[in-house]
């Protein structure tokens, strides 16, 4: 975790898993973009739409008051079928959030991701500790707090 996001991240105690529910992610195609500088200089920046996302589900992270998943996890996005996004795309910006905010120590340490359809507009998160490196497909929040 980065030093700006241990500002973000308040102590959080360790846990066996943490379940969420925040607002649909934007897709990885809309993150970013090229801005050109005052000096005429090119650089990537977040978009206004990822930033306004960011403090959205920021907000709604915080009041969960979720623990952290240290090491090696797996995860689990359920993202409502009326949030217009390709299923493909929804990760990135979740997992970027999870590690801003220190749910999780970084999203390189991810050993499974799965993607699926569920109701409505938002998302379900869950996020499970791997045990011996393998996190099960079938991880239900029940299953999860019997961990």
């Amino acid at each position: 975790m980065t030093a700006a996001a241990a500002t973000l991240a308040p102590a959080r105690a360790s846990v066996e898993y943490v379940a969420l529910d925040l607002p649909a992610p934007i897709s990885t195609n809309d993150l970013w973009t090229i801005r050109k500088s005052r000096f005429g200089k090119h650089h990537l920046s977040r978009t206004h739409e990822y930033e306004a996302w960011l403090k959205s589900a920021g907000w709604s992270l915080v009041a969960q008051k979720p623990g952290r998943v240290a090491g090696a996890y797996g995860l689990r996005l359920t993202v409502g079928r009326d949030s217009k996004i390709d299923l493909g795309n929804a990760e990135k910006a979740v997992s970027d959030l999870l590690e801003k905010y220190g749910v999780i120590d970084n999203d390189r340490f991810a050993s499974e991701i799965h993607l699926g359809w569920g109701d409505g507009e938002g998302m379900h998160a869950l996020i499970v500790k791997a045990k011996d490196g393998a996190v099960s497909a079938e991880a239900t929040i029940d299953e999860a707090r019997n961990v």
